[in-house]
């Protein structure tokens, strides 16, 4: 208040100045006393008034929560709320609604508001829309009546039946126009849950006139069946191309291997209903069982891995378009070349499948298998394993560059316009937005020591080096946050402070392929990182929110959706320093994640990791030990790679260089007894040794405020 308090002195003299200027107590007034007095209002309100400081705002669900700076004391009495330069109310409270705003999409931003004060600066700016909800039930009641919801936010909904009518067994919803199937809803309670809402939400439902079963569940896994009958059935069959095949007495799940009984190629319907007394019959649970050749496909070429006898040609489906008809001699050496095809089809990935042909032989499909068409552009770099921190751009990647602007924290890059950064988008997820990567394919070059010398990406393999596989995945744009026990990526929360063990948890509360950051994924984006700019040493790129980064200190936690405004997808902004790779804020800096999939060792021993999320935990168990031991506390001068646990590199080799200023320029840093991964930097902390390859340790039982994660999905 030191300052505020020298403005408001200096004005009260000003006022005095003014006081003596129309005489002694007013006694002395020019041309009549209701002149002087005007005057002396228009002298006073010419006198610069002190600005408050700005505030700064975070969501919290549905709410926006206002933190008044303690600068402005209690000077500051209300707040007004923007969208953009729209003033949308006022309130005196710490906090306001989203849906009391209305439905719609907003940039929100408040200004502090007091007497004899200038209104403060805005605050920083928060993304959010306001989604509608509607109800079109027939003959059902709901026990929620609410019409409006905030992004993001879960919804919840009992459906009772009116008199004389039952609970529907299905329901449809759609969100923002498109029909949506990730909710979950109780046929028997009539509890609706929708994990997150991203648009206007319509719920449609008609109640049942009859008391109906509900359908069995059919589940097919390879040749493995599984019928599980519903609720209160006493008799369920299950029926393979229209003849009764398996009767199950009860509601036990039963499984049955169809490869014993069903060999012969062909197509197979699988439908189960069940009865009971007192209800009526269930609908169809259904199924499809599907017999044909085995096949593989090497550099466009198909060849039989099993078939049965009888096989006289394949018809050919590319992408599930019937094709054309090859004769097949019976002979293991068979093989069918694709490259007569290539021009029926555009350049890029497809798929095939076989229909094996032959006297009493029913329609059926081999296994699918991937073709790749035309040559993909290659970018990468050289140099991983060299003391100089620049990288060599290497293939389609020579001449390609990209700018800093160091004012607006734009980076213009060539790569945003090429696989696979131009179509890796932000998409809307139930848990918040994600960035979506597709399936790609990294050549990954080493030296007979296991050292990553160079990489490159494609969008599909060439016939030179070693190729490897990356599923698509989606990566969170923010930090974790966590609402309602499940962890979130989302604009304008708080960054969430747990032990790595409830992180986990908290991701795969989310459902099914929900995992929180891990080696694996992250590495991948590592390896992008070092294509694009060309250098290990990534503090010359962006350093993210360290202490002493930005114009106003990096000594504080800052909430998610401070680089919203960063023009380009790569970027930082300046005022804090926080900074997103590809759209991913935080990628460096603010918070350490603790990364899953990685029991970290101590100096001298070996880590163990692996990729399957089932795995993740604090112990060893069901992971892979790295193939070597670690390395000393020193600067990073190499990572290893290990064919049978691919991106899941860790360092190997350090130089003692107290600068960092060589190789990676970063530090690996292991201890005792402290088995979690921490990956890139922290508020508060500098360190030249502190960047994107940094490698740290801590606690499995530590929850830090500067220990953060991310959400992460795989298919």
């Amino acid at each position: 208040m030191g300052t505020l308090s020298n403005e408001i002195n200096a004005i009260l003299g000003d006022i005095d100045n003014a006081y003596d200027a129309l005489g002694e107590k007013g006694a002395t007034l020019p041309a009549g006393e209701d002149q002087g007095t005007a005057h002396l209002a228009d002298t006073i309100n010419s006198i610069p008034r002190p600005q408050l400081n700005a505030p700064s705002i975070s969501r919290n669900g549905n709410n926006i929560n206002i933190a008044n700076p303690s600068s402005n004391g209690n000077y500051a009495n209300s707040f007004t709320i923007y969208d953009g330069n729209t003033t949308r109310g006022t309130t005196s409270a710490s906090s306001f609604s989203l849906t009391g705003l209305g439905a719609g999409t907003y940039e929100l931003s408040v200004k502090a508001t007091g007497s004899s004060f200038s209104d403060s600066p805005k605050s920083n700016v928060i993304k959010a829309s306001v989604f509608t909800i509607a109800r079109e039930l027939t003959n059902l009641t709901a026990n929620e009546t609410s019409s409006l919801i905030a992004d993001g936010m879960p919804y919840s909904v009992t459906l009772s039946p009116t008199s004389g009518y039952y609970l529907p067994e299905d329901i449809t919803v759609t969100i923002g126009g498109k029909a949506y199937t990730k909710f979950t809803y109780d046929s028997y309670t009539g509890v609706l849950e929708i994990p997150a809402v991203g648009g206007d939400l319509v719920i449609t439902a008609v109640a049942d006139t009859v008391n109906r079963l509900r359908r069995p569940t059919v589940v097919l896994s390879g040749s493995m069946l599984t019928v599980t009958p519903p609720r209160y059935a006493e008799t369920t069959n299950v029926y393979i191309n229209g003849t009764l095949k398996y009767t199950i007495s009860g509601t036990t799940a039963q499984s049955y291997d169809l490869s014993t009984d069903y060999t012969a190629y062909g197509v197979y319907a699988i439908h189960a209903n069940s009865t009971a007394s007192g209800y009526t019959e269930s609908y169809y649970g259904k199924a499809r069982y599907v017999v044909g050749a085995t096949i593989a496909m090497s550099n466009g070429i198909i060849s039989i891995v099993d078939i049965i006898s009888g096989v006289t040609g394949f018809r050919i489906y590319i992408d599930g378009v019937r094709g054309s008809e090859v004769a097949y001699d019976g002979s293991s050496s068979w093989r069918l070349d694709m490259s007569e095809y290539e021009e029926s089809v555009e350049d890029g990935k497809h798929t095939v499948e076989l229909c094996a042909l032959g006297t009493g032989i029913q329609d059926n499909r081999s296994n699918a298998v991937t073709w790749f068409v035309g040559t993909s552009p290659i970018y990468g770099v050289s140099g991983l394993y060299a003391s100089t921190p620049a990288l060599t751009r290497t293939d389609d990647a020579e001449g390609m560059n990209f700018t800093i602007n160091s004012s607006s924290g734009a980076i213009a890059s060539d790569f945003n316009d090429v696989f696979p950064w131009n179509v890796a988008e932000v998409v809307d997820d139930d848990a918040g937005k994600f960035v979506s990567f597709p399936e790609m394919y990294f050549r990954i070059g080493t030296d007979s020591n296991s050292r990553i010398t160079d990489v490159a990406v494609s969008a599909q393999p060439s016939n030179e080096g070693e190729w490897y596989k990356v599923d698509p995945f989606m990566y969170g744009c923010y930090g974790a946050s966590v609402a309602n026990n499940k962890m979130r990526s989302v604009s304008g929360a708080e960054r969430a402070n747990l032990s790595r063990a409830n992180y986990r948890a908290r991701a795969f509360g989310n459902g099914e392929g929900y995992i929180p950051i891990d080696l694996y994924h992250r590495n991948v984006l590592m390896l992008l990182w070092w294509i694009e700019f060309a250098t290990k040493k990534s503090d010359s790129i962006m350093s993210g929110r360290i202490a002493g980064s930005g114009t106003a200190g990096g000594s504080t936690r800052r909430p998610c959706g401070g680089t919203d405004s960063v023009p380009t997808p790569s970027g930082f902004e300046t005022a804090y320093a926080q900074m997103r790779y590809h759209y991913i804020e935080g990628f460096i800096g603010n918070v350490w994640e603790m990364v899953d999939g990685i029991y970290l060792n101590n100096v001298g021993q070996q880590d163990y990791v692996t990729a399957d999320p089932t795995k993740f935990s604090e112990t060893t168990d069901g992971k892979n030990a790295l193939p070597w031991v670690n390395p000393a506390n020193q600067e990073i001068a190499a990572y290893g790679w290990d064919p049978d646990n691919p991106f899941l590199f860790m360092p190997i080799e350090v130089v003692n260089n107290g600068s960092y200023n060589t190789y990676f320029c970063d530090q690996v840093y292991h201890a005792a007894g402290s088995p979690v991964m921490l990956a890139g930097a922290r508020y508060g902390n500098a360190s030249a040794g502190y960047g994107l390859s940094c490698v740290s340790c801590t606690y499995a039982t530590y929850s830090l405020a500067y220990y953060g994660s991310r959400l992460l999905k795989i298919s």
